[in-house]
């Protein structure tokens, strides 16, 4: 009856985000079975989005996934609902036997890529794969990489460079952090949490003078509290302050 309601609520349930965060064993597909049924479909411009959401939803809550088979036969979903494709390159991310380098190639070969690469929309969830965790970060392939396209893509790249523990960037940011678009301080702010705590309480000092926001001490000092915990801010997934508005 476990396995028939987790069945029920996978196919049919309204919420988009798995309730148990362990893996659902389905006694009646398996993620090989969904991405079957994607090569069956074949032209993605003629079927119903729907079908893709679906099928992308399922895979993420089975194991075995194939990302490199997803990435290699089916990157043309990315286009189309780029949101179910990425979260489904994540959950694979989290099981045994990931291949997270090739992974990784394929992912950054696509942000070159026509149409994605003219799509802020794909670019942002493709970089979100490097920022939660799911792909790991190295600067050196992200050199040529035109981080100045979008706010998302300049927040990403502060995110990344304090993913890579990049303490010179962060030291020469030091007195520049006025100049920043009040979009990037909060993300520059919390990246910054690479330093050592006690030069980031430093930074911090030097930081609030040239924030204009009214909650500049505030989030300051929250930061200081969750001081080398970037990558657990980043990679988990936290509900609204406020739940009522």
């Amino acid at each position: 009856m476990e396995k028939m309601r987790a069945f029920i609520t996978l196919s049919y349930g309204d919420d988009d985000e798995p309730e148990d965060e362990d893996i659902i064993t389905n006694p009646f597909i398996s993620a090989e079975f969904l991405l079957d049924r994607l090569d069956e479909i074949g032209d993605k411009k003629g079927a119903d989005l729907s079908v893709f959401k679906a099928i992308l939803r399922a895979l993420r809550f089975l194991p075995d996934i194939d990302a490199v088979r997803l990435l290699d036969k089916h990157a043309d979903l990315l286009y189309y609902v780029p949101r179910e494709y990425c979260l489904a390159l994540s959950a694979a991310s989290k099981q045994d036997n990931f291949p997270a380098e090739l992974v990784k190639a394929r992912v950054i070969a696509l942000l070159a890529m026509s149409p994605y690469s003219d799509l802020a929309y794909v670019r942002s969830w493709l970089l979100n794969l490097f920022v939660d965790g799911s792909l790991p970060v190295s600067l050196s392939d992200w050199q040529s990489y035109d981080f100045n396209r979008s706010i998302i893509e300049r927040r990403s790249n502060f995110f990344f460079r304090g993913l890579a523990n990049d303490r010179a960037y962060f030291r020469a940011l030091k007195t520049q952090l006025g100049s920043l678009s009040e979009w990037d301080k909060p993300a520059a702010l919390m990246a910054g949490m690479c330093l050592p705590l006690d030069e980031y309480k430093n930074w911090l000092a030097v930081a609030l003078p040239q924030l204009t926001t009214p909650f500049a001490a505030t989030y300051a000092a929250w930061l200081k509290d969750r001081h080398g915990t970037l990558h657990q801010l980043l990679s988990e997934p936290h509900e609204p302050v406020c739940t009522s508005l």
